[in-house]
């Protein structure tokens, strides 16, 4: 990694200073906290009242050199999405929208047709057409930070300069999500980097500086911020350091963060959202949890928001479901358990248990069990991985048994090193585990919850779930796909096949002075940045 220190020139600094952040995030570490001090990162700060608009230079973290065909940093992707524009966008709701293409059609759900963007140049000023489309595809496909996005693409050609036809590997709505790609300049590898975005590279010395300015012939409306400069920074604790002492104007935080700290020392905040989802993950061949009753009592048991607001910092969403909530896809309707412990009781006692003079309910077996006169206790393992530099998993574990036991449910906590809870999770030698799954930017569920899923460590086959999944990836229409999703979620809520949690959260820490930031999301960081304005 790059030394900041060796900068030759003193960078602007932002017009109010934050250096007492670390100071201040250090007191924070030491303080004890209580969950109401903890509030949830998606309670932001409200924007300020504009007063003053002054220009001002936009200072962004970057991490090491910069190259949008194999870089797979969260900081470098979002900055080459202000560089390059891509066929098609996610809007706020994480649904594909036009970009540089403003219409698609499909018969078959194979074969798409995509229709460009008219009067559309690059930064050097050459027109973009249809060729330099596939082109950028023929150069990504094979590189690291695109190759599993646009692996659902069989084939890509430009049928003239305004129109490419694209064929799926699978029909369905998923290879819009493919089409997200950025679309680079002829002359890429020659010169500056080329794209058609909001922002031009003006100059890059590696390692020292990229300097940014406002592209005026963007085919959307002129971004108000004039330039933007990008610094090396070797990890969030740096960048957090930066952002301190008025190098950086932002800092895109994913480790444990308490918002209280960044907020009391004067930084503003909004939740970065990710696809990192976790969930407990039954055992289907456990006599204990593949009883419907018990993966209820322990959906109703757990209070998740308590999970969150002590263990995470408030860094996470709570989701019964793997969709993303207030997603475009995402079926509130779906979300039906809560903290709710009555409920676990009423789920048990329905299915014959009672409870125990040791807090712990049993289940009397039918006679013609062979081991009949001695009853089954609610008694199970919970499987988790030991990290030793950041312990949240094992805490979180514990928390949960402590949560279960309340309920009257007996869990033994087993911690494993990560290879041995690997072993553990492919053989089977479980209970019930605390895992988490990235969910790929289609929103597949497939591997997960599919019958044949790769990721499917429940070993759980249900036939109706998987034919939903099946329609999911098949619908080819927006109306479509809402309504399998909804079905989808719908049964998984019933099922039961996972006891969802929630999806891991960042901060986005960033100078009181700065306007504008709504949205930030893995993908990305800097959504709508165009946007954004300095204020005093």
């Amino acid at each position: 990694m790059h030394n900041t220190n060796a900068f030759t020139r003193i960078l602007p600094p932002i017009r109010r200073c934050l250096a007492l952040l670390l100071a201040c995030l250090a007191l924070a570490a030491c303080a004890p906290q209580t969950p109401q001090e903890v509030s949830s990162i998606f309670n932001t700060t409200p924007e300020p009242v504009l007063k003053t608009v002054y220009e001002g230079d936009l200072l962004l973290p970057v991490d090491g050199d910069l190259n949008p065909v194999i870089d797979l940093s969260p900081w470098n992707q979002s900055l080459f999405r202000l560089i390059y524009d891509s066929p098609v966008q996610l809007d706020d709701a994480g649904k594909p929208a036009p970009a540089l293409t403003t219409a698609w059609s499909t018969t078959d759900g194979l074969v798409w047709r995509f229709t460009l963007r008219s009067g559309v140049s690059f930064h050097d000023g050459m027109a973009l057409t249809a060729q330099d489309i596939v082109r950028s595809y023929e150069t990504l496909r094979y590189g690291d930070a695109y190759k599993a996005m646009l692996s659902p693409i069989a084939s890509m050609q430009a049928d003239d300069d305004a129109t490419i036809t694209v064929t799926a590997k699978q029909a369905g709505y998923s290879l819009l999500y493919a089409m997200t790609f950025p679309v680079l300049g002829r002359e890429e590898h020659e010169a500056l980097p080329v794209g058609t975005g909001p922002w031009r590279v003006e100059s890059r010395a590696q390692g020292v500086e990229w300097v940014l300015t406002r592209n005026a012939s963007w085919y959307r409306k002129q971004p108000v911020i004039d330039t933007i400069r990008a610094y090396p920074a070797s990890s969030e604790d740096e960048a957090l350091g930066m952002l301190a002492q008025g190098n950086l104007s932002l800092a895109p935080i994913f480790q444990a963060l308490s918002p209280t700290a960044v907020s009391g020392a004067g930084a503003r905040h909004i939740a970065i959202t990710t696809r990192q989802y976790e969930f407990l993950a039954p055992n289907f061949s456990s006599a204990i949890l593949s009883r419907p009753e018990v993966r209820e009592a322990i959906a109703y048991a757990l209070d998740v928001p308590t999970l969150i607001a002590q263990r995470l910092e408030g860094q996470a969403l709570e989701a019964e479901t793997p969709v993303i909530p207030g997603s475009w896809l995402s079926n509130p309707a779906a979300h039906v358990y809560h903290y709710q412990p009555e409920k676990a009781q009423q789920a048990l006692v329905l299915a014959g248990w009672t409870l125990g003079s040791d807090g712990v309910y049993m289940l009397h077996r039918n006679a013609e069990d062979y081991d009949a006169l001695r009853p089954q206790t609610l008694t199970f393992r919970l499987l988790v991985n030991l990290d030793r530099i950041t312990p949240t998993r094992r805490d979180t574990a514990r928390l949960i048994s402590d949560m279960l036991a309340k309920a009257g449910m007996r869990v033994e906590l087993v911690e494993l090193e990560w290879d041995a809870y690997q072993t553990a999770l492919i053989n089977g030698d479980f209970d019930l585990a605390l895992a988490g799954i990235t969910i790929d930017r289609a929103g597949d569920l497939t591997p997960l919850l599919g019958s044949n899923g790769e990721r499917n460590i429940m070993r759980f086959a249900d036939a109706e779930l998987d034919t939903l999944l099946a329609q999911c990836q098949a619908a080819t229409d927006e109306a479509a796909i809402v309504q399998a999703y909804a079905a989808m979620q719908t049964a998984t809520a019933r099922k039961l096949p996972i006891i969802g949690l929630y999806f891991r959260a960042g901060v986005l820490a960033y100078a009181p002075e700065l306007t504008g930031i709504a949205i930030s999301t893995q993908d990305a960081l800097y959504y709508r940045a165009d946007a954004w304005m300095f204020i005093k």
